[in-house]
């Protein structure tokens, strides 16, 4: 006999990741404190649960309608996946797009229309920026304390968050349309409190799949 499929239940925007609201509805959800689920919540990073049967699912899902969050319940194998991330150390900016250096020598151009995602994010005191592209799908990893930001010209200085900060503007720009992690508008707005911080990559990856899922 086939194994029951399982479910995610995700937010179906942007703007609705209230980690508050997410906990209250998930301490319904599991019979718990709201100071409970407060971690699990903060760090769904738009998936709020996986794993679940529809019927679980569902409920959930309903949770969080009655949060005015919205809930949207999909099959796990329908959740889009994110590859392995490849480091990066330098980058060469183009007008149409940008070439990275990949095993210690830049690659082809990579023109701009492939951006899919720009996500930035502080993990513990690393800066990093992930981005993803898409046909084929690729991960691209900076980490601001071994990357030669010197493709950042004038722009560069000496404190890793603004050159960060430059190079995700770099991105951005090249292609406007890109998804852009909650990391990444913090960053780009220059707040430096607590949206730009995730507790564990995995905590990346997931928002990550969420953005590409939803967007």
């Amino acid at each position: 006999m086939p194994s029951a499929a399982a479910f995610s239940v995700l937010l179906p925007r942007t703007d609705r990741l209230d980690a508050l609201r997410i906990a209250k509805a998930l301490a319904r959800f599991l019979g718990v404190p709201v100071h409970d689920a407060a971690v699990r919540a903060r760090r769904s990073c738009g998936i709020v649960a996986e794993g679940l049967s529809e019927d679980q699912a569902k409920d959930l899902a309903k949770q969080l309608e009655d949060e005015s969050l919205g809930g949207w319940v999909l099959r796990d194998d329908a959740l889009a996946t994110v590859p392995a991330p490849h480091a990066i150390k330098g980058i060469e900016l183009a007008p149409k797009g940008f070439r990275p250096s990949l095993e210690g020598a830049l690659s082809e151009l990579i023109p701009a229309r492939s951006i899919r995602l720009v996500a930035a994010a502080a993990i513990d005191r690393a800066l990093v920026l992930d981005i993803v592209l898409e046909s084929p799908l690729r991960r691209l990893r900076v980490n601001a304390e071994r990357f030669d930001f010197r493709c950042l010209g004038g722009r560069m200085n000496y404190d890793a968050r603004n050159n960060l900060r430059e190079l995700a503007r770099s991105m951005c720009e090249l292609s406007p349309a890109a998804l852009r992690a909650r990391g990444t508008a913090s960053l780009l707005s220059d707040k430096r409190g607590e949206p730009l911080s995730y507790d564990t990559l995995d905590d990346l990856d997931r928002e990550e799949r969420w953005l590409l899922t939803i967007g």
